[in-house]
């Protein structure tokens, strides 16, 4: 009989195999339902790639956690974009490349300093600039491990003015939003976001808009936020930073 992971393994590979009519999906044990799952996660992450690669028009946006966690890591990030941003660019030199920023840090933090949005642009060296004036936040005794990521990726799909065929959005953090459903860890908001922001209707607007979500990891606390993600919007590419 199978236990709760090998049959979870197994109805995503059942599921899988459905969109890949070429693709002969037998499996006895748990390791090989994980070797063939993952290999149809593979497939879908680099048929979005080649996608992109593709593409003439092209968004990308950066979310980025921006609270005093991400000091020891901001540097890492931040070069991280940079090398992104160039990949594109090399990869398609007549892709039109737009690139916009958010960032964000927690609800303790004044109201001008808990997000940060930097519009689309085609100017990249203007884009570098203001990167590199951007600085993890202090941290102070009210803070609490889970940040405002919700609000961070709500601002990113409502506020910026996405506009290209293909649009990137690629979220950089190392701690999950705020709630119980995402972390045992220490929470000022528990019970979640204190504006009302799920991440299902977050993410659901994200969708509607054609938005493709990436995800660069720093630590293991992000893993449970990727899965309840996964289980809202499917698989999407997740980097280890």
């Amino acid at each position: 009989k199978l236990n709760l992971t090998e049959e979870r393994l197994k109805r995503y590979v059942d599921e899988a195999n459905t969109l890949s009519s070429d693709t002969t999906l037998i499996s006895n044990t748990e390791k090989e339902l994980k070797n063939k799952a993952k290999i149809l996660r593979e497939k879908a992450i680099s048929k979005t790639l080649n996608n992109i690669k593709r593409s003439m028009k092209v968004d990308l946006c950066f979310v980025l956690d921006c609270t005093g966690s991400m000091k020891p890591h901001i540097a890492a990030a931040k070069d991280c974009i940079s090398h992104v941003s160039n990949y594109i660019k090399c990869t398609n030199p007549s892709i039109k490349l737009r690139i916009g920023f958010c960032g964000y840090r927690d609800h303790n933090n004044k109201p001008h300093d808990q997000l940060q949005v930097f519009n689309f642009t085609d100017k990249y060296i203007k884009f570098t600039k203001y990167m590199h004036e951007v600085s993890p936040g202090v941290y102070s005794q009210y803070s609490d491990e889970p940040e405002d990521v919700l609000g961070g990726l709500n601002a990113a799909i409502t506020q910026m003015n996405w506009q290209s065929s293909t649009r990137i959005l690629l979220h950089i953090g190392d701690f999950p939003p705020h709630g119980r459903r995402f972390t045992n860890l220490k929470d000022n908001y528990p019970d979640g976001d204190p504006n009302g922001l799920t991440a299902e209707n977050v993410l659901e607007k994200m969708q509607s808009k054609n938005i493709l979500y990436f995800f660069g990891k720093i630590a293991n606390y992000t893993d449970k936020m990727l899965e309840i993600f996964r289980s809202i919007i499917g698989e999407f590419p997740v980097f280890d930073l």
